[in-house]
Order: structure tokens, then sequence, then C-alpha cells
């Protein structure tokens, strides 16, 4: 539980680095795609034949049982890789977008961890 918290903490300070005027945003911007790759990866890893007791994903991705599978697998992941290429495509020129993108994924990249903590408490 220790290294979990640490983790937290460590993706919570990333983003102040990320404003710095002599770094380059788009290589914070392609640390936070890591980041966030990484985190929804060990997230459904960890949510693999659990119950899925989130609301948005649709049934028809869920199949029977409502049991976290490769259907779900194949849909976050799509969800995911069309954010990134949606990011990717309306950062080009704006570099504000470029900041709040490189936030949003840090941000989304914790709520990846808490589920995984939540789903490593299930299987325990």
């Amino acid at each position: 539980m220790r290294k979990q918290t640490w983790l937290v903490y460590l993706l919570a300070c990333l983003p102040a680095f990320a404003d710095a005027p002599d770094l380059n945003q788009w290589r914070w911007w392609n640390v936070s795609v890591v980041t966030l790759s990484a985190t929804a990866a060990v997230d459904m890893a960890t949510s693999y034949g659990l119950r899925e007791l989130n609301p948005l994903i649709p049934s028809v991705a869920l199949g029977s049982g409502r049991r976290f599978g490769r259907k779900t697998i194949a849909t976050g992941s799509a969800i995911t890789v069309g954010s990134l290429v949606l990011q990717r495509l309306l950062a080009r020129r704006n570099r504000r977008l470029r900041y709040v993108f490189t936030m949003f994924n840090f941000g989304y990249s914790g709520l990846h961890i808490i589920a995984v903590i939540h789903n490593r408490k299930l299987s325990q």
C-alpha cells in the first residue's frame, strides 16, 4: 500500500512541471500519454473478471453478468486511443490545449490508480 501512495503523490506532482517555460510541452504531453496508457493497462488487468460497476460502459461491451472481459478491454482501449488521437490533432497548434490535455492525462491517470487500488482490495 505504501508504494501505491507514493505513486499517487508522484503523479500529482508531475503536472506542476508541465508549465515550466524552459521545458518542451510536447515532451510532457508524451510523458502524460505514457502514464495514462500504463495506468489504463494496469487498471484493465486488475479489473479482468470482476463485476463492472461503471454505468458509462455500454452493456454490449460487458457481456453476460456485467463482468469485465475482452469486449470491455477493447472498448476501453478504443476510447483511450481515440481520445489521445483527438488530443494530438487539436493540440498541434495550440500551446494552451497541450497544457490542458497534459493536466487531464495526469489527472485521469490518478483516477486509474485509485481504481487499481480498489480492484486489488476486492481481489484479496
